[in-house]
């Protein structure tokens, strides 16, 4: 039994170290980590030094090759801190890393997944140990696309309403209410989802620009007195105007109310609306000309249909503006013919396409394939793992 522990530990430390670039590559399914845990299992009770050197040298062959094509150059310990913590997530939960944390882990992701490119830096990528995913999936969650889908959700409802409201409130109060709090909703929720993706696109570009901002535009963007050290809130209007401008590196607003019709309504329609639900109020409103009240109870279908619309247009416009392109923007979309947004915007979970690994056979072996050669430890053996652009026998 002399040496034998110290040949455990480091075979153990191997297969750990191999799970978790596993992890942080979305390669764990629940197949993948009962394996992994039942040649864990196996290393702490096997007396072969035989099976454990050739599961050590495969397996180290293995994190290599792994790494190579990964780009990854954090040591061990910083791989096992996102193995351990995800060994201790409860079922139906799952841990996050900053897309721009994984690219600074794992640079050569980028070349690996022809949509990497396409996620904001901001966004979170999901490292799910195997608790939820039956196959191997990159999963991405961005905050304003989640606000787009309460935003779809709202509206849907609030079409379905309109449809088949009465024409008089009294023939149905319940309906007649419910249809106007979902008109309001869906207003308010357009108005939340333009603040988010502006509040997005400067934390990305905080993340990737960094040093190179001005601190009175780095003060903008992170809502920051960098001389007082206080938060200093930026009105709606001004992050509007001033944030694709910063990122865009111009130094003039490219959209303002004269020359974006988009823009203009969210500014002062939009607003009026939003204003008089958010800040609900029984005073006279002098700038509007009529209580806040009545315009709070007047909010109708096609006002919240048309808030909307312009909204997914404004935020094109943005990025169009910002990035040249919308490439970035796969999760927003427009209403079908039928007037709704499709349902499967609600039952989604936005993914990108799955990175294309390509190792040699020896890494794209699952763990109890892995020096599966003796008696000693009788594992069930099973296929490759179906690796995008592994050829699986």
């Amino acid at each position: 039994m002399r040496g034998l522990q110290p040949l455990r530990r480091l075979t153990l430390e191997a297969v750990r170290e191999h799970a978790a670039i596993l992890l942080l590559l979305s390669q764990v399914t629940s197949e993948t980590r009962a394996e992994i845990e039942e040649v864990q299992l196996t290393i702490g009770q096997s007396t072969d030094r035989s099976w454990l050197r050739a599961l050590l040298r495969q397996t180290t062959e293995s994190i290599d090759e792994l790494r190579k094509l990964a780009e990854i150059t954090v040591p061990r310990d910083q791989l096992l801190i996102l193995l351990d913590d995800a060994e201790t997530q409860a079922p139906g939960r799952a841990n996050f890393l900053p897309k721009f944390l994984v690219d600074r882990m794992a640079p050569g992701m980028a070349k690996l997944s022809p949509d990497h490119d396409t996620i904001p830096a901001h966004a979170l990528i999901e490292l799910d140990y195997g608790q939820n995913r039956s196959k191997p999936s990159f999963e991405v969650h961005i905050l304003e696309a989640s606000l787009f889908e309460d935003l779809c959700a709202l509206f849907n409802q609030a079409h379905a309403l309109h449809l088949k409201r009465p024409s008089s409130p009294f023939q149905d109060k319940l309906a007649a209410k419910t249809a106007d709090a979902l008109n309001r909703a869906t207003v308010t929720s357009a108005f939340y989802l333009v603040e988010a993706y502006l509040n997005g696109i400067a934390a990305a570009h905080v993340i990737t620009a960094g040093s190179k901002i001005k601190q009175r535009d780095l003060d903008l963007l992170t809502e920051w007195n960098g001389a007082k050290k206080t938060r200093q809130y930026v009105r709606f209007r001004d992050k509007l105007v001033n944030y694709p401008r910063i990122v865009a590196g111009l130094e003039h607003p490219p959209l303002q109310e004269n020359n974006c019709p988009e823009l203009r309504f969210v500014v002062e329609t939009a607003k009026e609306l939003r204003d008089a639900i958010v800040h609900a109020s029984a005073h006279p409103n002098r700038e509007y000309g009529l209580d806040k009240w009545r315009r709070y109870n007047d909010i109708t279908f096609s006002e919240a249909e048309q808030a909307v619309d312009q909204v997914i247009r404004l935020i094109r416009l943005i990025e169009v503006t910002i990035r040249g392109s919308v490439a970035m923007l796969s999760w927003l979309e427009d209403r079908t013919d039928d007037g709704t947004f499709p349902a499967r915007i609600q039952l989604r979970n936005f993914r990108v396409q799955h990175p294309k690994y390509r190792p040699a056979a020896s890494a794209a072996r699952r763990p109890s394939a892995i020096a599966h050669t003796t008696n000693d430890c009788p594992l069930r053996a099973s296929p490759a793992a179906k690796i995008p652009g592994t050829d699986v026998a």
